[in-house]
């Protein structure tokens, strides 16, 4: 259970003395005479003026739809100065909750507040004298993290400081525009972020950020808790916090006071609320008491806090303006005179559309685009839609569709000399021929889109065509080559923010490390990866790395867990369509079956897998599905099929250039010449893919051919030799944790005598 009985009255939680920081968001700021709009209704609007309005029901109803998400589009679609947000200008007029909080920081209490609006400074304003304007002190830029580490000091000096972690456009106390410390948009969101740690605040606010909580205890007003990517981790991070006092608004006036607990309970997460389960995850991790009061916020600020904390400042000799703003955010919108065409409503809607997998969605609004551009002879606008079209038939599998789509969009954008979306068909059309194992033709598009991308100075794209070539040397098994790549990117990645990027490159890393043999931080890195997606809603991502994860714990021996993550993988993939996710996954769980000794379930899942790669033509598909197939059927000890359908993999595998795969199919094929006695030629089998796995660094399958080349030198009674096979293969084992194996290889040392 979450929650327990609380024993402690309002009197023992705001005891008498108590040094506070409050933590307020955009709820504080509702209340009349403010009169903000809520974060939902902004979205509503700009959808409303952004999108087809036969799209808006749809598009308002899809799960996971952030609001940093929608101004990241507005941003950069029709407004890059973020000229929206100087609405927040209009709203002068202080409610009782920004008075208390102003009359708070006066007895030297912290705030520090997630909103854009001004109104705790004109609530500062307002109880002050017009000579101590300029004491105010908004902690806004870099510069002033920086400059005002020690609050203590400034509090000493009768200074009144405000913190504004997620920035402001504007320092309205000295004048200065500040809008470069906005973050307000998934991309700033990710941001300038330590190694490791996307879901927290930069590290140049953390210095201050972790004095203010020192000994005191904090009360969070006005927010969600659903902030997953700064706010929340921020928190849990917090190990000096004497108490946590979160107040959840309520439409009721009666007074609720729950403990929360580290135990969940019997209950699923499901079963719980986001700010739930941000309460626990608090629990666990703060050493201080965490409780929660469900209540009408202003009336209990009125009628309970204000005595605690002002005690000596009378709440109804507040002067409160009786008449607000009636400013609407659409009215204000329009006002702006962005120029949004028809066109542009549906490039908007196509792209959330596909950043949460709706394909049929993206097909229907692509095709009304291109139907729409050619009516106004605006053919330039066509080939962006080209590019949807594209992108929903490659998840759909259907590449042919897809390349014929990419290759029309190309043609425009090289007609019209649009070296940007050039760019994006360059590496579009490359992900196609890459998946057909068409690895040289894929790089030299990747290539192209690289050397536009440097004369234009379009990071991004050069990110994203490096994160590709990366991905081409992972699938041949070149890991240290691909280890330099995405240890760069990382780096160059933190700089510009794209998240699904940073995920992508954060679970290839991670995969490339567990095959290495750190498990404990490529494991790391792979469930920062999946929390990134999570947080994204992020489906396909969730699936590549979940795969990844699956494929870690089946190294170790950990059958169950594998299968576990598998079939959950299985599941997404199968709800959203994706065919040739759905025949990966298929042979990654027949793998499983094989080693729990079910060899027909195991062929049945291989061959459902081939059929839809045959389907696909995609060659590499083809190609794992036979070497699958050809294991299985040696495992049976069909010897000669099984030959026969390796070596077709293993022709295919040559033609692509896979080594690792080469080195997989020539391990099979020399555990038959070693099954038929043909000692050999199953030594040199072994020997070409111990090359092969040494240049690519997979220790797990090194291990397995020391013990397979160890049995044959036991067989041909030269025990020097097996005794070698068998220490190689008990070191590897170590190294990438796998203690069945380990003991294993151990024993069959053990057993020479030597």
């Amino acid at each position: 259970m979450i929650f327990t009985k609380n024993d402690k009255t309002l009197n023992d939680l705001f005891e008498k003395g108590m040094m506070y920081t409050f933590l307020v968001g955009a709820g504080i700021s509702m209340n009349p005479p403010s009169n903000l709009p809520s974060a939902k209704s902004i979205i509503r609007v700009l959808l409303e003026s952004c999108i087809p309005s036969e799209e808006l029901t749809k598009s308002q109803s899809i799960k996971g739809l952030r609001y940093e998400m929608i101004i990241e589009q507005v941003q950069n679609r029709f407004d890059n100065e973020l000229k929206m947000l100087d609405y927040f200008e209009k709203f002068t007029h202080p409610n009782l909750i920004h008075l208390f909080l102003a009359y708070a920081i006066l007895k030297a209490n912290y705030v520090i507040t997630t909103n854009f609006d001004y109104l705790i400074e004109f609530a500062l304003k307002k109880i002050i004298s017009t000579e101590k304007h300029k004491d105010i002190i908004p902690i806004i830029t870099r510069e002033d993290f920086t400059k005002y580490i020690d609050l203590s000091q400034i509090i000493q000096s009768s200074r009144y400081p405000l913190i504004k972690i997620h920035g402001s456009k504007y320092n309205i106390i000295t004048g200065a525009k500040t809008s470069d410390s906005v973050i307000t948009t998934m991309k700033a969101l990710g941001s300038n972020k330590e190694e490791g740690k996307t879901f927290d605040i930069e590290p140049f606010k953390k210095p201050l950020i972790e004095k203010i909580f020192i000994d005191r205890t904090l009360v969070v007003i006005g927010y969600s808790g659903s902030d997953d990517f700064d706010i929340a981790p921020m928190l849990s991070h917090i190990k000096s916090l004497k108490r946590l006092i979160w107040i959840e608004h309520s439409m009721d006036n009666a007074i609720t006071v729950e403990k929360v607990s580290d135990i969940l309970g019997k209950k699923s997460e499901s079963d719980f609320t986001p700010l739930d389960l941000t309460l626990f995850n608090l629990g666990k991790k703060t050493k201080g008491e965490v409780y929660r009061i469900k209540t009408n916020t202003q009336k209990f600020i009125k009628d309970a806090l204000w005595k605690f904390i002002l005690e000596d400042i009378l709440v109804d000799s507040v002067k409160i303006d009786e008449i607000g703003e009636k400013s609407e955010f659409k009215d204000f919108f329009q006002s702006l005179q962005l120029k949004i065409k028809e066109v542009d409503k549906y490039k908007f809607v196509c792209n959330i559309y596909s950043n949460f997998n709706m394909y049929e969605e993206v097909v229907q609004c692509a095709k009304k685009g291109i139907n729409l551009s050619h009516r106004q002879e605006k053919f330039q606008e066509e080939m962006y839609f080209y590019n949807y079209l594209g992108l929903s038939y490659k998840r759909w599998g259907k590449k042919e569709e897809s390349t014929a789509f990419y290759k029309k969009g190309l043609e425009i954008a090289e007609k019209f000399k649009n070296l940007s979306m050039q760019m994006t068909f360059y590496i579009n059309l490359g992900s196609i021929v890459r998946s057909k194992g068409e690895f040289d033709k894929a790089i030299g598009l990747y290539d192209k889109a690289i050397n536009t991308a440097i004369i234009l100075k379009d990071y991004e794209v050069i990110i994203g065509g490096l994160v590709n070539k990366g991905e081409i040397l992972l699938i041949q098994g070149k890991l240290d080559a691909a280890l330099v790549i995405y240890d760069k990117l990382l780096k160059s990645e933190s700089k510009i923010g794209d998240l699904n990027v940073k995920s992508t490159i954060l679970g290839n890393l991670g995969l490339i490390y567990v095959n290495k043999g750190d498990i404990q931080k490529g494991t790391q890195l792979i469930l920062e990866s999946i929390k990134i997606d999570k947080a994204l809603d992020n489906q396909s991502g969730v699936i590549s790395k979940l795969n990844n994860l699956a494929s870690f714990y089946h190294n170790r021996g950990d059958l169950d867990n594998a299968l576990k993550i598998y079939y959950q993988s299985f599941q997404i993939a199968n709800d959203l369509q994706f065919p040739t996710e759905k025949a990966q996954i298929s042979m990654n769980i027949a793998i499983i079956f094989l080693d729990l000794g079910d060899l027909d379930k195991a062929l049945t899942l291989c061959l459902d897998a081939q059929r839809i790669f045959l389907n696909l033509n995609d060659q590499k598909g083809i190609a794992d599905a036979e070497s699958n197939i050809g294991m299985i059927k040696r495992l049976k000890n069909d010897f000669v099929p099984a030959l026969d359908i390796l070596n077709s993999s293993l022709q295919k595998y040559r033609v692509l250039k896979i080594p690792s795969k080469i080195a997989h199919n020539q391990f099979n094929i020399g555990v038959i010449y070693q099954k038929t006695a043909k000692w050999k030629k199953a030594l040199e089998c072994y020997e070409e893919s111990l090359k092969i796995l040494e240049e690519e660094g997979d220790i797990f399958k090194q291990g397995h051919i020391h013990l397979e080349m160890g049995s044959i030198y036991r067989v041909l009674k030269e025990p020097q030799k097996a005794y070698l096979q068998y220490d190689h293969a008990e070191k590897k084992f170590l190294k990438v944790g796998n203690q069945t194996l380990q003991i294993r290889a151990k024993n069959e040392k053990e057993s020479l005598g030597i």
